[in-house]
């Protein structure tokens, strides 16, 4: 994957972290960052609002290009923050298969 091992902390490391309320001091990896291999697409707001409620998302919104069958994309707001995953559906709209809100 995208990661290195040297980007990884010990079990007990993140369970003391935790239990102390110290977050802070883990290294975080932003969603958009953790999916980067899949492809992207930056969305508007009423679009980005609409994939938070579940709504049905066209492809046609999305300029989708060549993302097709069982392929993976990310939708992301002006901001670059992880909205939804979804995959390209039959009907020309996009599944979404994780929303994320912020």
């Amino acid at each position: 994957g995208p990661f290195a091992l040297a980007d990884a902390r010990p079990l007990e490391q993140v369970l003391a972290a935790l239990a102390a309320g110290d977050v802070a001091t883990l290294p975080m990896v932003e969603p958009a960052r953790a999916l980067r291999h899949l492809e992207r697409r930056i969305v508007s707001d009423e679009v980005a609002r609409d994939a938070r409620f579940g709504r049905r998302i066209p492809m046609h919104t999305l300029e989708a290009g060549g993302v097709t069958g069982e392929n993976r994309l990310c939708l992301l707001d002006s901001r670059g923050k992880l909205v939804a995953v979804g995959r390209p559906r039959a009907d020309r709209t996009l599944e979404l298969l994780r929303v994320f809100n912020p």
